[in-house]
Order: C-alpha cells, then sequence, then structure tokens
C-alpha cells in the first residue's frame, strides 16, 4: 500500500510540474474573447460596422478562431468595401481549411473579385465627351455650348458649315458623372443592389469553440471493498487510463457533453489468490463550466463489463466452501461517478473523482453483489 501511494505522489509531482511550465506561455484568454464577440454581434445588428470590426478584431487577437474572420468579411462586404471583404474571406478559409461553409465563401470571394474588377475598368474608361490624352482635346464645357471642334479633330467641322448644329453638343451635354460615381461610390454587395436584398449572415456560434475536443487521461487511487468479500479486505490500488472526444455541438455554452471510455484495473490479494479486476466501460460525462477554461464540475455514469481473472479455490470473493471456481469470469458493471477537473493550460488538466463501482453476482458461487468506493485522482491532456 505503502508503495502505491508513493507512486501516486511522484506522478503528480511530475503532472504539475508540466502543467506549471505551460501556464508561462499560456497566451489566451477565451472569456474575453467572448465578451468581444458579444459585443461586435451587438454593434453589427446596430448597423455599427466600423464598432463591430473593430470588436471582433480585437476578439481575434485574444483567442484565434476563424469565425472571428468570417465575421469581420461579412461587416466589410456590407459597408461597401469590397477590397477588405475579400481578404477576411480569403484569411478565413486559409485558417479554416474544412469550412462548413466553404462553398457559400468561395461564391462570395468569386462575386466580390467580379465587382472589383468592373470598378477597375470603369475608372479606367473616360466619360463621354472627354478627350483622351492622346487627342490633345480640351474637356467640353457642360453647358453644350462653345466650340464643338475640341472634341474631334478640325478636319471633320468644316468652318463654312455654319448653319448645321454642332454635332457633338448631345455628347458634351452629358457630364462626366459615371467615373465620379464608379470611383466615390462603393460598390452593392455582390448578388444584388442594397443590404435589403441579401441581409449578411453572422455566425451564431460563440467563438470560444473547443479547439482540443480530443482528450487521454491517467487515473490513480484506490478502491475501499464494501460488499461482496466475504471475508474482508484491505483497500486495493486502482487505475485506469481514459479517452474521449468532446462535442462541438454546445461550445461556448454553461456546460457540454463528452463521449468516452475507460479501462480500468484493480486487484485484490488474499492469502493463496490474488484476483484481477478488469473494467471495460463506456463513460458519457457531462461537464459544467464553474468557471470557464479554469475549473468543471462533471458526472460520467460507466456502463461496460467486469472480466475477473486469477479466480481460485482459495478466492476471498467466493463462497465459503465453494472449491472449483477457477479461471475467469464476466460481469456487468455500473460506475456512476462525479468530479472536479482544473485546467493549469488550455491543454492539461488535474481531475478528482469520487465514485462507487456496483457488479452483481456472476452466478451463484458468489455471495452477493460486488460492491466498491473508488478515489481516484488524475491528469488529462486535450490534442
Amino acid at each position: 500500500m505503502r508503495r502505491c501511494l508513493g507512486s501516486m505522489l511522484l506522478v503528480f509531482a511530475l503532472v504539475a510540474g508540466a502543467g506549471a511550465g505551460g501556464v508561462a506561455h499560456a497566451q489566451e484568454n477565451p472569456k474575453k474573447a467572448r465578451e468581444l464577440f458579444q459585443q461586435g454581434k451587438t454593434f453589427f445588428d446596430l448597423g455599427q460596422f466600423d464598432d463591430a470590426i473593430k470588436a471582433w478584431q480585437d476578439g481575434y487577437r485574444y483567442k484565434a478562431d476563424p469565425l472571428f474572420l468570417y465575421n469581420i468579411a461579412q461587416a466589410y462586404r456590407q459597408s461597401g468595401n469590397p477590397q477588405r471583404a475579400l481578404f477576411f474571406y480569403k484569411s478565413y478559409l486559409t485558417n479554416f481549411p474544412r469550412a462548413p461553409n466553404r462553398a457559400e465563401v468561395e461564391e462570395k470571394i468569386e462575386a466580390l473579385q467580379k465587382v472589383i474588377d468592373d470598378a477597375a475598368r470603369t475608372q479606367k474608361m473616360p466619360p463621354p465627351g472627354v478627350m483622351r490624352p492622346e487627342h490633345g482635346g480640351k474637356t467640353p464645357p457642360e453647358d453644350g455650348g462653345g466650340e464643338t471642334t475640341s472634341t474631334r479633330p478640325a478636319t471633320t467641322t468644316p468652318r463654312s458649315t455654319t448653319t448645321t448644329p454642332p454635332t457633338t453638343s448631345t455628347t458634351t451635354q452629358t457630364p462626366p458623372q459615371t467615373t465620379t460615381t464608379a470611383m466615390n461610390t462603393p460598390p452593392p454587395p455582390p448578388g444584388g443592389s442594397g443590404a435589403s436584398t441579401e441581409p449578411p449572415t453572422v455566425t451564431k456560434t460563440a467563438p470560444p469553440t473547443i479547439a482540443n475536443p480530443i482528450d487521454i487521461g491517467v487515473m490513480l487511487g484506490m478502491d475501499v471493498w464494501a460488499t461482496g468479500i466475504p471475508r474482508g479486505a484491505d483497500p486495493s490500488f486502482a487505475l485506469a487510463v481514459t479517452g474521449g472526444y468532446t462535442l462541438q455541438a454546445l461550445s461556448g455554452a454553461a456546460f457540454d457533453f463528452r463521449v468516452g471510455g475507460k479501462l480500468g484495473f484493480s486487484f485484490l490479494s488474499d492469502v493463496g489468490s490474488t484476483d484481477v479486476f478488469l473494467s471495460v466501460l463506456a463513460d458519457p460525462m457531462v461537464r459544467i463550466h464553474l468557471m470557464p477554461e479554469k475549473l468543471d464540475l462533471y458526472a460520467d455514469l460507466g456502463l461496460g463489463v467486469l472480466i475477473l481473472s486469477g479466480l481460485t479455490r482459495n478466492s476471498a470473493l467466493l463462497k465459503p466452501g465453494v472449491t472449483d471456481v477457477t479461471g475467469a469470469l464476466a460481469a456487468f458493471e455500473l460506475r456512476p461517478a462525479v468530479g472536479v477537473e482544473y485546467y493549469l493550460s488550455p491543454s492539461l488538466s488535474l481531475q478528482a473523482s469520487p465514485g462507487l463501482v456496483i457488479s452483481p453476482p456472476p452466478n451463484d458461487f458468489f455471495a452477493e453483489s460486488i460492491v466498491r468506493f473508488e478515489l481516484a485522482f488524475g491528469a488529462s491532456l486535450r490534442l
């Protein structure tokens, strides 16, 4: 027993040392990022696009989530700045290559590029009635009067023709408005004119998504036997290896769900017998975020199989007088537990978990259900 406790203390010392090193390098602040995301959404809903862009840019500095880039692009597109919108759409896809809305974003990029190219071509075209520099002409007066020969070579207008109205008067009546509009008025968003034809969409997913949904962990502890041991037994060493995947659907909420599994090991030593307990469990879990990204409270329910091996006629698990049960047996196992999880860094956490392990008797040779209380401590690494 002393060896077990010594091993546990050594493992926790190593884990704590590794975690302390990780804290110094942690730069993210998901809580601040979440606040700035909500501020930006409020500004966006009110049509204050510049303020929304600033809030989301600040939020991205606290949590480099690609969804910030998408929302910034949406705000720039709505405010009539296709160049900046194009930049942030491309940056979004670069940082999130497997984005579920990739096809939609690529269509927006194509439409924005077309708007930018059309505007560039329009700016290069002279307005009607304005001579190109290579003709050396003068801009005709806007009232249609004055010399008409400035709009075409002198040879095309004979001086002797005084009764014919100037052929260029209709051309000079059109002021150069089109070029000014193309340069100064922002083009409408792609797909229509005005904001009412295609209201931009802001993703509803809160920015602090689960960056590392996969976790693996090791738990060390002890089992205290309650029932199922006719002759009684001292507490035993317990070991468990865990793994799971946290679902993304509720990221940023007050709680989340995790699906996972647990492989547990314990043993019961007695005179002339060592009974080995191997547990293979499905282990769904609900986590409540007491302090986001810092402290969680969780409850899990293990369901699976208990494999008993090493049974001999001297096993403490058997009824008195039973002598013909040897080898291995399997039984159902139920393991409800609660626990707390403290995050040393976004990828490393420490856990403490008391639980109750219940298995009905495998057959008539066992006195009653095997019940043990388990207290375990461990560490978990997010991948």
